[in-house]
């Protein structure tokens, strides 16, 4: 619902309330496999917003990062006020390569969150582009406050930044903060 963030990954007996249909079909998964796969190895991952470079294949489509980019002298509104716990796609990767190699200590469905350590907003990101790839924001990035704006198609939730603390240990390994994404996704190596 967005308005409980950031989100833990404790099972504390409060329930999700998905705000569309799309977060409604993901819970809706989740509590079929908890009620139907109890004896088996089943889990969940909770992801926000996967960043990283372009994918080694033609055709790939830009991430946001690359789309912030792409708007350097450019008007583009980013909203600060929606914020999401950004993770990047290595660490995904490392994630589950270690499901695959290690598989689940447990019979049980285990649900984790898998977001990064940075609670950040579409403009937050924009800017750290902006200073990472070395121009300036302003004029062209607009402020904006989406909770201000008209509903869109879809409702979207403000805030869904996540506490990961229990899969991070699980794994064994700190996910990437924000500065490290941008490091690789515009790496020139």
């Amino acid at each position: 619902d967005g308005q409980h963030a950031p989100y833990s990954d404790e099972e504390d007996g409060t329930l999700p309330k998905p705000v569309n249909v799309y977060a409604q079909t993901k819970l809706d998964l989740e509590n079929y496999l908890r009620q139907n796969h109890r004896t088996q190895q089943v889990v969940c991952l909770r992801s926000s917003i996967i960043l990283g470079p372009l994918a080694p294949y033609g055709g790939a489509h830009s991430t946001f990062l690359h789309f912030c980019q792409s708007r350097k002298e450019q008007n583009t509104t980013f909203f600060t006020d929606e914020c999401r716990s950004v993770i990047s796609v290595q660490d995904v990767v490392r994630i589950l390569q270690f499901f695959c190699d290690k598989g689940i200590a447990t019979t049980t469905t285990m649900i984790y969150n898998m977001g990064g350590p940075d609670r950040v907003s579409r403009w937050d990101m924009a800017e750290a582009v902006a200073q990472h790839c070395g121009f300036k924001s302003e004029p062209h990035f607009v402020k904006a406050l989406k909770a201000n704006q008209p509903p869109g198609p879809v409702a979207s939730p403000l805030d869904i930044s996540m506490i990961s603390s229990k899969l991070e240990q699980l794994v064994g390994f700190r996910f990437r903060k924000l500065s490290a994404i941008l490091e690789d996704t515009f790496s020139t190596k």
